[in-house]
């Protein structure tokens, strides 16, 4: 039998003000992560669900411009788009990272 991971590391910078989001279910906190490898430039979007994941380094703080590394794994989620009558007229694949941990100001 094979084993498999699902695992995930980015080296970036902070690319939008962090926002906390509270739910029904649940209160996290979300950004954006940019990397860019050559000319390619991405942008991930990051989930911290448990803030006691987030080490803080030389005074840095979790805002825009800060160099992080996050460590987690990927999650995948379909949202729905529908027209004014309701009806589904897209779905759209959602892909974030899971923080496990959140390295701030490497």
């Amino acid at each position: 039998m094979t084993t498999s991971y699902n695992y995930a590391r980015l080296d970036g910078t902070i690319d939008n003000e962090p926002k906390e989001i509270t739910t029904d279910k649940s209160t996290f906190t979300t950004f954006s992560v940019l990397t860019k490898i050559e000319n390619s430039t991405d942008w991930h979007k990051v989930l911290v669900f448990d803030t006691n994941n987030i080490v803080y380094a030389n005074g840095a703080e979790l805002e825009k411009g800060t160099k992080v590394r996050v460590d987690g794994y990927i999650s995948n989620r379909y949202r729905e788009i529908k027209d004014d009558n309701g009806k589904v007229i897209a779905k759209v694949k959602e892909t974030s990272i899971i923080a496990n941990k959140v390295f701030v100001g490497i």
